[in-house]
C-alpha cells in the first residue's frame, strides 16, 4: 500500500509540473497585461519568417505536447505568443496580411498565413467565429481566402 501511495504521489508531482510549465509557456503564468504595443510583423519577407519558426520551436520545446495537439484556444494562444517572442503583434499582423492585394501574395505570404490559420484549422464555422474577436474573425476569413488562391 505504501509503493502504491507513493507512485500515485510521484505522477501527481510530474503532471502538476507539466502543468504548470504549460501555463508558463501559454502566458498564464500571472503576467497577461499587454501594454506594449508590438509592430506587425513584415510580409513577404524570409527573415521574418525565420525569426517566427525560431520562436515556434523555443516554445513549442516547452509544451507537454506539439502544438498541433493543444487545444483549439490554446493553438490560438500559443501563435500569439510566437509573434510576441518574435517581437510582432498578432492582430495587427492579420489586419496587415488580410489587406494584401491578391497580386502580391508570395510564398512567404502563404507560409505567414499558414501559421495565423493555424487554430482554426479543421474547426466548423461556428468553432471559428467562437474562437476569435470580431476584428480578428473579419480577417481571418479574408486570409482564408487568399490562402486557397
Amino acid at each position: 500500500m505504501d509503493f502504491q501511495y507513493q507512485a500515485n504521489l510521484e505522477m501527481l508531482l510530474k503532471l502538476r509540473f507539466l502543468l504548470i510549465a504549460f501555463l508558463v509557456a501559454m502566458g498564464m503564468g500571472g503576467s497577461g497585461c499587454h501594454t506594449d504595443q508590438s509592430p506587425p510583423a513584415p510580409l513577404g519577407d524570409r527573415a521574418t519568417l525565420d525569426k517566427l519558426a525560431s520562436a515556434y520551436e523555443t516554445l513549442s520545446g516547452q509544451l507537454p505536447v506539439s502544438p498541433s495537439g493543444l487545444t483549439p484556444q490554446g493553438k490560438l494562444k500559443f501563435v500569439q505568443k510566437v509573434f510576441k517572442l518574435a517581437g510582432y503583434d498578432f492582430n495587427t499582423t492579420l489586419q496587415a496580411l488580410a489587406q494584401t492585394s491578391p497580386e502580391n501574395l508570395s510564398p512567404y505570404h502563404k507560409d505567414m498565413m499558414d501559421l495565423v490559420l493555424l487554430p482554426n484549422q479543421g474547426l466548423s464555422e461556428q468553432a471559428t467565429q467562437d474562437l476569435y474577436s470580431a476584428s480578428q474573425l473579419t480577417s481571418i476569413k479574408i486570409i482564408t481566402s487568399l490562402h486557397s488562391r
